[in-house]
């Protein structure tokens, strides 16, 4: 029983991500754009369905000094079920062991596959983050990073 939950989860956040493609609610933050940098294609750890396709991730301070990591409208991964998105001081993050091996600051689920998100920074001086990586939970997958300039 405890495997056929298993599988139904799994089919359930791929399910729940190919239908946020069709329904994109692009969420913007304004501000000053401090820090950004281009999702890799090519990474060590990426495979066909383990990937970020293109876009952006930018730290922007916002209102009242707020820092956001935001993802550009043309940002692309593939689906899945459990995607998260993570900063790091750290850079090169470029498959499972460096990601394991790098200090790594959670900033919640990946709200989309597709288009422009932002997530609120919190515990790091946002002039410190030198990378956005994004990974599967679920899975312990590597889907893809970019290095902030």
């Amino acid at each position: 029983m405890g495997r056929q939950l298993d599988i139904l989860a799994h089919v359930g956040g791929h399910i729940d991500d190919f239908s946020n493609r069709w329904n994109v609610k692009h969420q913007v933050v304004k501000g000053e754009t401090i820090r950004f940098g281009k999702f890799r294609s090519n990474d060590v750890g990426q495979d066909f369905a383990h990937r970020t396709h293109r876009g952006t991730a930018s730290v922007v301070i916002g209102e009242y000094g707020k820092a956001y990591v935001q993802f550009s409208k043309d940002f692309e991964s593939t689906i899945g079920p459990d995607f998260h998105v993570y900063i790091s001081e750290s850079s090169g993050i470029s498959d499972e062991a460096t990601f394991k091996s790098t200090e790594m600051i959670e900033l919640g689920k990946l709200k989309n596959t597709l288009g422009t998100t932002f997530y609120e920074i919190k515990g790091i001086n946002p002039t410190n983050i030198n990378s956005v990586t994004i990974w599967c939970k679920r899975f312990n997958e590597f889907i893809g990073s970019a290095d902030l300039k």
